[in-house]
């Protein structure tokens, strides 16, 4: 009798239209492991996050995370965090909780603070080299404010005015917020064209009026430039050099005397050849034409000699011979 109800009902649903469905245990573990379908920002993983979970408030608590087996679902993709409402944000653009932070007036909460540059006042004017470092949390300035030296937030239209301190100008020098940069404030500048571009003023010293910097970058009066050098004249047995023979001279005296050389700035002018000297009316001949001369210096071999070495013997010795 019970065969007999069983079959009737399968015929009826045969009749009927209806069909038979075969629960299978492997069906239902495929259906299982479907990919679900994931939001805005959101991966599909067979694996994820669960704890400490992919949240804002995870930037600011603890949590003792026990380990669980793997279940499937959606993660956030990097660098996001889900919001109050579940949806994946930017983790930079998740609100800091208000009991976090207590910020000032013109300031507001952030996540990730901005340390380096400072936002402050002496930013303006300073260079900074920044390390890359992880974001915290805290308080930035709202835009277009800075910090004062108290660390208040001010418009950064009314910070203060940071002058440097004027530079130490030398002789025939003054200072200046403007240095003169091209042309150049120089000797050279009198016969030399250049082609200057605008450049930012900057501090430092100029000359004074009519002067100029000689080759050693002193400011001199710029009638006393020397002469460029293809404008100089030799006469016979001379030759054009950029800095002339200054001392020991170029003299038939400097085969006999003895030279105390002074440094002095160097200047164009015309050497003797070689193997040439000046005899008393400056003109250049070989040193061997030089007359001899008869003075004092008779008892000096070695034309350049130490003066502080020799000085004391050599006067010994003349007060010897004077005593004599």
């Amino acid at each position: 009798m019970l065969f007999v109800t069983i079959y009737m009902i399968g015929l009826c649903s045969a009749v009927l239209g209806f069909t038979q469905t075969h629960l299978d245990i492997n069906d239902a573990s495929a259906a299982k492991s479907i990919a679900p379908e994931c939001g805005p920002n959101e991966v599909a993983t067979d694996n994820r996050i669960v704890c400490p979970p992919q949240t804002c408030e995870s930037i600011y608590r603890l949590y003792s995370c026990i380990q669980t087996p793997p279940e499937a679902g959606c993660d956030c993709i990097d660098n996001y965090l889900r919001n109050s409402s579940g949806v994946c944000i930017p983790s930079v653009e998740c609100p800091p909780p208000p009991e976090l932070f207590n910020c000032g007036p013109n300031e507001a909460p952030t996540t990730d603070r901005i340390v380096c540059p400072p936002q402050t006042c002496e930013s303006i004017y300073n260079s900074y080299q920044c390390e890359i470092k992880p974001p915290e949390p805290g308080c930035n300035c709202i835009a277009n404010y800075l910090r004062n030296a108290s660390g208040v937030c001010i418009p950064s239209d009314e910070c203060p005015t940071i002058s440097a301190p004027p530079p130490e100008c030398g002789l025939n020098e003054e200072a200046t917020d403007n240095a003169i940069i091209c042309p150049p404030q120089t000797c050279e500048s009198l016969y030399t064209l250049y082609d200057c571009l605008p450049n930012l003023p900057v501090p430092g010293c100029n000359c004074v009026d009519n002067y100029l910097r000689n080759a050693s970058g002193i400011c001199i009066p710029s009638d006393q430039c020397p002469p460029r050098v293809f404008d100089i004249k030799c006469g016979p047995n001379e030759i054009k050099k950029d800095q002339k023979t200054e001392c020991p001279p170029q003299t038939c005296e400097s085969l006999y005397g003895i030279n105390f050389c002074i440094p002095t700035d160097p200047e164009p002018g015309c050497d003797c050849i070689e193997g040439y000297l000046r005899n008393d009316f400056g003109a250049c001949i070989p040193s061997e034409d030089c007359p001899s001369y008869d003075n004092d210096f008779d008892d000096y071999e070695d034309v350049n000699y130490d003066y502080d070495t020799n000085y004391s013997s050599s006067a010994s010795s003349q007060s010897s011979s004077r005593s004599t």
